[in-house]
């Protein structure tokens, strides 16, 4: 019997002296570690994802009496490189009169836009070229915005 309560204190001794060091503060698990800037990556300091590169689309339908109704998609940044990892949102316009979405088939996005909210999508940019991006709302029976609500998407 005491071989048998000897033997378990031993047990629990060697399994809580891996969980500290020789001081007894608990050890950090791999994800517990913060890596210093620039640190190279290890078993202790893995690699941290790549950030998403940011495109920002408003999407606008004001319109005036006097001329055909101004539909229009307004964005920055549409070039990135093939491999970067996107974050493409869309905003309509406070005032819009409709509500817009934005479809990239390219890379199977699909924003359903929200009223005076944004909607967001990651993707990864795993082929080269130039890409529409469009309004697939009708704003007639059979007619669709994406005549006039229609962007490009650079991929290099």
């Amino acid at each position: 019997m005491r071989n048998l309560l000897v033997m378990l204190v031993l047990i629990a001794a060697l399994a809580l002296s891996g969980c500290t060091d020789s001081r007894g503060n608990r050890l950090k698990d791999v994800e517990d570690v913060d890596c210093p800037a620039g640190a190279n990556a290890t078993a202790a300091c893995p690699p941290k994802p790549p950030a998403a590169k940011e495109m920002y689309v408003v999407a606008t339908d004001f319109s005036t009496p006097s001329s055909e109704n101004f539909y229009r998609f307004s964005y920055k940044n549409n070039a990135f490189k093939q491999g970067d990892l996107v974050n493409i949102t869309i905003k309509n316009a406070v005032g819009n009169r409709d509500v817009h979405n934005l479809v990239l088939p390219d890379f199977n996005v699909r924003l359903t836009g929200v009223k005076d909210l944004t909607a967001s999508q990651e993707f990864n940019a795993t082929k080269a070229g130039t890409f529409v991006f469009y309004c697939d709302k009708m704003y007639a029976p059979g007619v669709a915005h994406r005549a006039r609500f229609e962007g490009r998407l650079t991929i290099s």
